[in-house]
């Protein structure tokens, strides 16, 4: 029994490698490095002070000879009272090919009536997402195919250093 089509076994392998290699090409890439330095109470945001903005200080390295271009935080606070937060921040922000950075991504806890800095302790965990180099990396990121994500995490005791009130210069 003869097919009078074309081998559809010998066009497969061929475009099966082709496609391995570009997948393989793409997730080789090198994500970003994420230290949590800090988490610190920066100021009560309204009259009833039942909420505090809080600052998370990171440090990002970039280990690469190319830019890494930031494109959003996702990221979980909470800590050892009932104030806690979950939401995401624009990034804004293109890595320099090996370089170290420091950033400071918000966030606003409620619930601050037992929250007291330098006792209150915090868990932090999420993610950045970020566009790799290369130009299939860029094609895959902006039609939703591939999204590169960088986790990070810490925890420690919440300071007070810059907590003041609405408006008010924190202390030198």
């Amino acid at each position: 029994m003869s097919s009078s089509g074309p081998d559809t076994r010998r066009l497969g392998a061929p475009a099966l490698a082709i496609c391995a290699g570009m997948l393989a090409g793409c997730s080789l890439d090198t994500p970003p490095e994420i230290t949590v330095d800090s988490v610190r109470a920066l100021a009560m945001t309204d009259v009833t002070r039942s909420h505090v903005e809080v600052g998370i200080d990171l440090d990002l390295y970039n280990p690469t000879d190319d830019p890494i271009q930031l494109e959003r935080f996702s990221y979980t606070i909470d800590t050892d009272t009932e104030a806690g937060w979950s939401g995401s921040w624009s990034a804004l922000r293109t890595l320099p090919p090996m370089s170290r950075v420091t950033m400071r991504i918000p966030a606003v806890l409620e619930n601050v009536s037992e929250l007291r800095p330098d006792l209150t302790n915090w868990n932090l965990s999420g993610d950045v997402s970020y566009k790799a180099p290369g130009r299939w990396a860029q094609i895959l990121f902006d039609t939703g195919f591939r999204r590169p994500t960088a986790e990070f995490s810490g925890d420690g005791i919440l300071r007070s250093d810059e907590f003041r009130a609405s408006g008010t210069p924190a202390a030198p």
